[in-house]
C-alpha cells in the first residue's frame, strides 16, 4: 500500500486515488531498447541515438518519446499522452503536445509531412512507427 484515505471521503476521491494508483503500478522494463527504422532507444542507459548519433532530448522529450515507444503501433490520442508524460492537470492542453511534438520531431530528424518515426493520425493521436 502506498496511499491511505481517511474518512470521511467520497467516492469520487476514492476513484481518483485508485486511478493515481494503477497508474503508478504500471512499470515497464527499464531494460532493453526500442528500434524503428535508424532511430534506437535504449531503456537502460535513457539515450536515444539516430543514425548512429545521440539525440539530445530534455527530460520531457524523453518522457514522451519512450512512452511512444513502449506504445509502438498503438495511436494514442492526446489526452493520454498528456496525462501520462505531464499530468492530469494537462489534459486538453493539445497546442502544449503539439508544440512539443514538432520539437521532438525536429530533433530526431523526422519530417513531418513524411515521417518515419512518429506518425499522426489526424482527429485521433499519435504513434510510434514499428518495425514489421
Amino acid at each position: 500500500a502506498d496511499d491511505y484515505v481517511t474518512k470521511p471521503f467520497s467516492a469520487v476521491e476514492l476513484a481518483a486515488r485508485v486511478r493515481a494508483a494503477l497508474r503508478r503500478s504500471q512499470s515497464y522494463p527499464i531494460d532493453g531498447t526500442f528500434c524503428c527504422g535508424e532511430m534506437v532507444i535504449d531503456f537502460a542507459r535513457q539515450r536515444v541515438t539516430v543514425a548512429g548519433k545521440e539525440v539530445e532530448l530534455t527530460a520531457t522529450e524523453y518522457r514522451l518519446v519512450t512512452y511512444l515507444a513502449r506504445n509502438g503501433g498503438r495511436v494514442l490520442t492526446p489526452d493520454q499522452i498528456l496525462e501520462k508524460v505531464w499530468g492530469e492537470a494537462y489534459v486538453g492542453e493539445v497546442n502544449l503536445l503539439q508544440v512539443n511534438m514538432a520539437r521532438l520531431r525536429r530533433k530526431l530528424g523526422d519530417d513531418p509531412r513524411n515521417p518515419r518515426f512518429i506518425l499522426t493520425r489526424s482527429g485521433i493521436g499519435y504513434l510510434m512507427a514499428t518495425e514489421e
